[in-house]
């Protein structure tokens, strides 16, 4: 039996308004690695490591597929 408590990433976003970092936070809950690091190859040296915990990831799935789709009577 296998189990795994933390998924981990790189995000490679130079962007000055870091988009794709400001989407890992607010849309998949990942964490800057304040807590939790790791050793970054030399390819990695300029993203940015960002960890979640996998707990609820059940949860978070059914909840993103619930809202996936757009109500088309529903104003936007």
């Amino acid at each position: 039996m296998l189990g795994i408590q933390y998924l981990f990433l790189f995000a490679a976003d130079f962007s000055d308004d870091r988009t794709l970092v400001n989407y890992y936070i607010s849309v998949l809950n990942f964490n800057r690695g304040e807590e939790r690091t790791t050793v970054k190859p030399i390819y990695d040296l300029s993203c940015e490591f960002m960890s979640q915990e996998t707990k609820n990831l059940a949860e978070k799935r059914h909840a993103f597929l619930e809202n996936f789709n757009i109500d088309l009577g529903e104003e936007v």
